[in-house]
């Protein structure tokens, strides 16, 4: 099993995009999958076709993996929005995430609640686990950190955006250089997404990305791929012959 963290301290740079249509990527190549909602605004459980806050999440959410009373497998939901049965799952996120974050940092032992319910996670047969990290370099992204084999680091293009690269590389490298917490991960590589070649900052910033780490693929700008996240469908199922379907169907093969 691979467990794949998705991150970047900057908001709104694809990560949960990412995160998803390569979940469903790899679905669709036949692996059993898991996605876990790390961020609070549950941006990847509403895609998902789950609304945070409903009732059916009382006692099964991310909110739980962070519980030592809870079995982290009865947080688990199937996709319903796509048709890949019993291939691509959920932990879905919770309101309460946020103030969870306040509690875990209290702890002692507070960056092996991710990790812990990953080895759980492996007694279910999943090949791939995904998480999906909040917009931040708190106490739950280290927990993923930790959790994680591989990291992979969404960027959109624009100058704003690209700076997080070194800060969340940063934050690997402490992590791996603690004998404690992970000594294995790896940065597996960056995405840049929502680019535009056709405008000379775009490519700019492809060109520093270029020497800050491997391009594992480059997401272009789509409003035609993006219609299916209304309905919660993924690039790679509405619109799979699309550019930005084709792109993370190729970078989900590298992974």
């Amino acid at each position: 099993m691979k467990v794949i963290a998705v991150a970047n301290q900057k908001g709104g740079v694809a990560k949960t995009t990412s995160t998803y249509n390569l979940a469903t990527a790899k679905a669709i190549e036949g692996y059993k999958v898991l996605m876990i909602d790390l961020d609070a605004q549950g941006s990847l459980t509403i895609a998902a076709g789950i609304e945070p806050g409903e009732d059916r999440l009382e006692g099964f959410s991310t909110v739980d993996l962070f519980n030592k009373k809870k079995d982290p497998a009865d947080a688990v939901f199937e996709v319903q929005t796509v048709p890949l049965d019993e291939k691509l799952y959920i932990v879905p996120s919770d309101p309460n995430l946020a103030n969870t974050e306040n509690y875990v940092n209290s702890l002692d032992e507070k960056v092996y609640f991710i990790k812990d319910a990953c080895e759980v996670f492996a007694q279910y047969d999943f090949d791939y686990i995904f998480l999906d990290c909040p917009p931040n370099l708190g106490i739950i992204v280290t927990n993923a950190l930790v959790a994680a084999n591989e990291v992979i680091i969404p960027v959109k293009t624009d100058y704003l955006s690209y700076r997080g690269v070194e800060l969340i590389k940063d934050s690997v490298a402490k992590v791996k250089s603690n004998k404690r917490m992970n000594p294995e991960i790896e940065v597996l590589g960056i995405i840049p997404t929502m680019y535009r070649g056709n405008t000379n900052d775009h490519k700019d910033i492809l060109n520093i990305l270029e020497k800050q780490g491997k391009i594992l693929g480059i997401v272009k700008e789509s409003v035609s791929a993006s219609k299916g996240d209304v309905d919660g469908v993924p690039a790679v199922v509405y619109d799979p012959k699309s550019d930005v379907a084709k792109a993370y169907f190729d970078i989900a093969k590298l992974i």
